[in-house]
């Protein structure tokens, strides 16, 4: 028999809070789990990438099946102005480096330009009969690269070392042989040196002579055979300096010269990178 205060206990006890809350928790068959903090992460993203950026390729895109038609409207939208300003770009870039109009790409011939001392060389002021000096041209032998700044004298002695060396050469070389054939023969005056034997001074006194003739005056000994030599470009005879829409149109497709140019002579001074037309060609050029 239960004593009247455990009873009364028993009655008066109320329930602990909450305990039904956690009996009908308990009665659940899977119990409840907070959401992992990854998951929470890739929602989060998603939702960033969806708002800001293409989508993830899926494996087939990677295997090359990827199509701009499965792309969100403002991803097309944006690869096609990509593409259109690269485009833009290459068409501009090609316009500078072709001509499509073939009487402006033009050369003067090398030997022509060195006549007379180099006079083309004495200023940069140029006219009709200085253009005439050229002709249109399928290709250049060269571009040459100088500034108006540096002496006619300097320019001209660089060139025709570069364009007249070769013949300089050829013809001291056959007169050096000629001097030689003529000494072995007996015909020309030889020096004796004693137990040494003897030796000719013809080639030694001539040869030099006839190096620097040939290198100074080749130029002009071609006019008479008709001889122009290689076709060279020079701003001043190829690009026309009183037309001003011709000029501009020559100025324009400098690139374009250089890329019809097998080589590059650049006549070099101390001011030669500090001007602008001069490293913008060197550049083009590169």
């Amino acid at each position: 028999m239960r004593s009247l205060p455990d009873a009364g206990l028993a009655q008066a006890s109320p329930p602990l809070p909450g305990s039904s809350t956690l009996k009908a928790l308990t009665s659940q068959q899977s119990p409840w789990r907070p959401p992992s903090l990854p998951e929470a992460q890739d929602v989060a993203t998603s939702e960033v990438v969806e708002r800001h950026a293409c989508p993830r390729a899926s494996d087939g895109q990677l295997e090359g099946k990827m199509s701009y038609t499965n792309m969100p409207p403002t991803c097309a939208i944006s690869t096609g102005k990509l593409m259109e300003a690269e485009s833009s770009a290459l068409d501009r870039i090609q316009g500078c480096i072709t001509f499509s109009d073939k009487s402006l790409l033009r050369g003067s011939g090398a030997f022509q330009l060195l006549r007379r001392g180099g006079q083309i060389f004495k200023n940069s002021e140029g006219s009709a009969a200085t253009f005439n000096l050229s002709a249109p041209v399928v290709r250049l032998k060269a571009f040459i690269s100088h500034n108006w700044s540096t002496p006619r004298r300097d320019k001209y002695m660089c060139l025709v070392m570069h364009f007249n060396w070769w013949a300089a050469f050829a013809v001291t070389f056959l007169v050096a042989g000629a001097l030689t054939a003529l000494t072995g023969l007996g015909l020309l005056a030889t020096l004796d040196f004693g137990e040494d034997g003897k030796a000719g001074f013809a080639c030694t006194a001539a040869c030099p002579l006839v190096f620097l003739l040939v290198l100074f005056t080749s130029s002009e000994m071609y006019a008479p055979l008709g001889l122009s030599g290689p076709p060279v470009f020079l701003d001043k005879t190829c690009i026309h300096q009183t037309d001003k829409d011709l000029q501009r149109e020559g100025i324009r497709r400098l690139a374009g010269f250089l890329n019809h140019s097998e080589s590059m002579v650049i006549v070099y001074s101390p001011t030669y990178l500090s001007k602008l037309w001069t490293v913008y060609e060197l550049a083009s050029m590169l």
